[in-house]
Formats: structure tokens, sequence, C-alpha cells
């Protein structure tokens, strides 16, 4: 998912994409896709607006499409698995979906505290899903689909004093597309230099305009979200290669390396080096989490991972007498 505003892969099925990963950091951004996810390992907060949720295990959690959100661990980072659906695909049998907006807390958790029975089938069918989705085995397509059509129903029935099935208005629906528009410019383009005054003429509008619509949508300043895209793509580079430092500063749009050395001490409390030399130790298969904001899991190794949970899941779900879901 290399853009801010994400163009989510649906290589599987049309309308899901399913993945595990081991997530530090997620800088702001918008997909036209709704996101459940669920953590399961660490913990994670995650910022949605005005919203700032600590996620620990087993929370689950639900982003509206095209909201802007993003994630922030620490340690070692969380083991996330996400479901992104796009609401149009099942139109045909559940249109209110196109024009669902969720308004409670992203933690899902607290709107079950009455039933936990529903909320570990809620946990039940999430992994089921992604375990179908990942298997692919003959007539997933299917399963996939009355997993979560039943997981939708939990929504509108737990849920349902939090939930909005309004359209946007034509001025709602301007100020996405324009939004979308500059954080897909910007991703094409943050390696070079890159300014708000270029933005502003290249999208018809003021500069004070552009600056309060990036701050109040993505809940960081323009020049703040260009500097973490660099610095990820930076540390990116930094792992991953034995480019010159000075090299990959410049590649990644800083004009200054004393900058980058800087933001890696503020961040890492190393320099770039240092990140690298950790990064790239012999006795690890790939970077450890510390050294990635996020690192995707193979299908192989994701359903290694769920395997476990999945069994879990299935025991809580027939101790509770809801077996005819499995």
């Amino acid at each position: 998912m290399a853009r801010e505003y994400e163009i989510v892969s649906r290589s599987r099925l049309r309308y899901m994409n399913i993945f595990l990963v081991r997530l530090i950091s997620r800088t702001a951004h918008l997909h036209q896709e709704m996101e459940l996810g669920m953590i399961l390992e660490g913990s994670v907060t995650l910022h949605e607006g005005e919203s700032h949720v600590r996620l620990s295990q087993g929370d689950i959690y639900m982003v509206s499409s095209l909201s802007a959100h993003s994630f922030l661990s620490e340690g070692p980072g969380a083991l996330v698995l996400s479901v992104q659906l796009a609401p149009r695909y099942f139109a045909p049998f559940l249109p209110e979906l196109q024009k669902l907006r969720y308004t409670g807390s992203p933690r899902l958790r607290e709107h079950f505290a009455h039933d936990p029975a529903q909320y570990a089938l809620f946990s039940f069918l999430l992994i089921e899903t992604a375990y179908a989705y990942l298997q692919r085995q003959a007539g997933f397509e299917y399963r996939c689909f009355s997993l979560m059509a039943r997981l939708f129903q939990l929504i509108k029935e737990n849920l349902g004093g939090h939930l909005s099935f309004r359209e946007e208005d034509r001025s709602g629906k301007e100020k996405t597309r324009r939004l979308l528009s500059i954080t897909d410019y910007i991703e094409e383009n943050y390696t070079h230099k890159i300014l708000l005054e270029d933005i502003a003429c290249r999208e018809g509008l003021s500069m004070t305009y552009l600056s309060h619509l990036f701050k109040d949508s993505l809940g960081v300043t323009f020049q703040d979200y260009v500097k973490e895209k660099r610095f990820e793509y930076a540390c990116s580079l930094i792992a991953g290669t034995q480019r010159k430092i000075l090299d990959i500063s410049v590649s990644s749009g800083f004009s200054d390396v004393r900058y980058l050395t800087r933001m890696f001490h503020e961040r890492f409390g190393c320099t770039p080096r240092e990140y690298r030399r950790s990064a790239q130790m012999p006795s690890r298969k790939q970077p450890s989490p510390l050294h990635s904001s996020q690192y995707f899991m193979t299908p192989e190794d994701s359903l290694q991972l769920l395997a476990p949970l999945r069994a879990q899941s299935r025991h809580a779900v027939k101790d509770l007498s809801l077996s005819a879901f499995l």
C-alpha cells in the first residue's frame, strides 16, 4: 500500500482485502474501503480525527471509508489483522452499506459489554473470514461473503446508535475529491521539492484554505505530513540497502543530511548507521519490527499465525452455544 490514499489491492476478491501486518507506525491516510481490524499481539494507538484510542490484544476497531486515520505503536509493535471492505460491491444485496458512517469510538469492545458472547462471535467471524480468505480453498468466496454478512448484522444490532446512513452532500464530496487528489500528488512527488504553494496553484485553492483543509482532515500539517513520508522512505532504504546515508537523504527529499540524522536521534535514539547495523543483523531473517514502520506478513505466515487463534475462537463460540456459525 504505497500511497497515503490507499488503493487497496483486492487480488483474491474484488470487494475485500485481508492481511496481517506487524505495525509500528502508519502516517495519516484514508481509503475508500471501510476497515475492521483486530489486535492479535501488542498494543497500538489509533488516531482518527480528534479521537485517540489505545488498542490492546483482543480489541477490535472499525474505521469508516474515507475517514483519515493513523497508527502508532511502542516497543516491538503490534500484530494487526486488517479486513478492508469496499461497500459498493455489496450494493446489490446491502445497498445501505455504501452510505454507512460509524460515529462511535473506534474501539468496539465497549459496545459489547452487555453481551460478551456477541463480542466472541464478532472475533470469531473476523478470524474465520481471514483464514478462509488466505487459505483460498474451493468455495472460499461464498464462505467469506456469508461470514461478513453475519458480521454486518452484528454491527447493526450492537452499534445501531452509532451508525449513520446518510450520503455526503456535494460540498463534502468535493472536499474528499480534493483531499484524495492532493495526497495522491504528494505520494508521487515527496522525494522531490514540493511546496504547499505549488499544490494550491495546481488545485486552484488559496494557501490558507489548503493548509486548513489538510490539518482539519488529516490531523497534521502539510509540512509534517511530507516529512513523515520522507522519513519512512529513508528508513526503508537505510534498513534494506547499503547506499550511502547522504545519497539516501537526497533521494528521500531531505536537503540536509544533518536534519535526517537529527530525526533518527529523536525517534530511535541512534544514528542512521547504528539503525542500519541493528536492522541488518545476520541473525535476523528480516529487519526487526523496530526498524520498519510496518511489515506485511505473507499469506503462508499469516495462516500459521492465525491457526491457534482460530482454534481458540472456535472453542469460545462453541462454549457459548453459538456452534451454528462454525
